[in-house]
């Protein structure tokens, strides 16, 4: 036999066992709404409860499935994955599960002495506040007396932890829908990933912040994803940020919806 065909046949025999051996040492772990951060995430009776500890745990080759729900959490991770199989993260059922960095807010009520503002209670500042409705993003002025004349802003007072809005089309606060953004960083947030699929997740309420933040990512696919009323949605960049090194190569986003976002929907 040749001496060619017999290394390009060896090289074959070998590219095809370490494929099976990708295959075999591949899992698939499980996170759900039921789960604990205690068990082992290797199926959906013993799931984790959060996406970053199923995040955490995934080696190149393997699966995350995520269930249905909403987790408020920034998940982060660095050097996911490897050039040699996909490694995926995926939403059991498209659509369902929605990462959040945002909670509901609290009753307004109309603050005596001005026509167009109203306070709540609330613990802490906000970074921003949106309105569903309208898809109205408010952010903070200096003091209450500026809502009353400037609508659609914010202010917050820390001594008394009160929190006062004015509605963009000066209604009252019951005719829309508003949530506080409370996380400081995106939602996903994946430096230096190499072949990773995600699939199917969507994110909200970050201030500051991407739904979806991908740095410097190598052969990367974002699929059937949604991101609304964040900073931005979708964004591939460097690690460093936008315009600061390299952006990554060979990457694809495909089938995904941005809207609603301050600064930019899907950016590369």
């Amino acid at each position: 036999m040749p001496f060619r065909r017999c290394v390009m046949r060896a090289l074959s025999a070998a590219l095809l066992l370490a494929s099976c051996r990708t295959q075999a040492w591949a899992a698939e772990h499980f996170v759900n709404k039921q789960g604990k951060d205690t068990n082992s995430g290797l199926s959906r009776e013993a799931a984790f409860l959060t996406i970053q500890k199923g995040v955490e745990a995934l080696k190149p080759g393997d699966t995350l499935t995520i269930g249905p729900g909403e987790y408020l959490e920034n998940v982060q991770r660095a050097d996911l994955g490897s050039p040699d199989a996909d490694t995926v993260i995926r939403a059991e059922v498209p659509g369902t599960a929605l990462l959040r960095g945002d909670v509901p807010a609290p009753e307004f009520k109309k603050v005596d002495g001005y026509r167009f503002v109203y306070a709540a209670q609330f613990d802490r500042k906000p970074n921003a506040i949106l309105e569903h409705n309208t898809m109205h993003t408010l952010v903070s002025k200096a003091n209450v007396a500026e809502l009353e004349f400037d609508p659609g802003f914010f202010h917050y007072d820390t001594d008394s932890q009160t929190l006062y809005i004015s509605n963009l089309n000066l209604s009252a606060p019951d005719q829309g829908r508003y949530t506080l953004s409370v996380k400081e960083k995106s939602g996903l947030i994946l430096n230096s990933p190499k072949r990773v699929v995600i699939e199917g997740l969507a994110a909200t309420g970050f201030h500051p912040g991407w739904g979806m933040l991908l740095g410097t990512p190598l052969s990367c696919t974002v699929r059937n994803c949604v991101c609304f009323l964040n900073v931005g949605g979708i964004t591939l960049q460097p690690n460093e940020g936008l315009g600061k090194g390299d952006g990554g190569s060979n990457n694809v986003v495909e089938n995904c919806v941005c809207y609603g976002n301050t600064f930019g929907g899907i950016v590369r």
